[in-house]
Parts: C-alpha cells; structure tokens; sequence
C-alpha cells in the first residue's frame, strides 16, 4: 500500500485549509482500509474517504488547529509503510507587502 500526497506531509498544511492524500492499494490484495486520526490534543480529525473503485482511495481534511495531527492508516489490520504519519499544521498567516511609490 502506498500513501502520499500534501496531507500525510510533516510541513505545509495550514489551518481551515482542505489537505488531501491519496492511498493506492492496487498491489496489496484483499483487505479493509481503516484510517485513524487526531490532533495533539487527542480531538479525533474527520477524514472523508472516497474509495474511487479502482484500488485507489482519495482523502479529505480540513485541520482546524495550528498543533501536530497524527494520521493512522492500516489494511488488513497492519499498518502501511510510513504509518503513523505526524503532520505539522500551521496557523493560516497572510503576509502583506506594503509597496512605497515614490511622489
């Protein structure tokens, strides 16, 4: 089973900001995806799962909190390679840039 995408990162989600995995268990033979996932805090993280019937499956987030999640996958009651995944989340920060023009 193999798992990637922006969502399973240590670095780049940003709060109130849809994250999202992929997990492709093509070559892993019959078995039951579960996913488990909480924030630092112990808060359970709602993961929308849409199995896209081909041995893949697409996965949304959206974290609420600037602290660690963590992201259990398991097939067949063992966990994928990588997994327990810790994903960092930061604070959703614009940045302005103030242009001065001269007169």
């Amino acid at each position: 089973v193999k798992c990637y995408g922006p969502g399973l990162e240590p670095t780049g989600c940003i709060v109130n900001k849809q994250a999202d995995f992929t997990i492709d268990a093509r070559a892993a033979g019959r078995g039951q995806l579960k996913i488990y996932a909480q924030d630092s805090e112990g808060y359970p993280i709602d993961i929308q799962i849409t199995d896209n019937g081909d041995g893949t499956f697409f996965c949304i987030y959206i974290p609420t909190k600037p602290i660690k999640h963590t992201i259990i996958i398991t097939w067949g009651e063992v966990n994928v390679p990588n997994s327990p995944f810790r994903v960092g989340v930061q604070d959703n920060v614009y940045k302005i840039v103030h242009t001065l023009v001269p007169m």
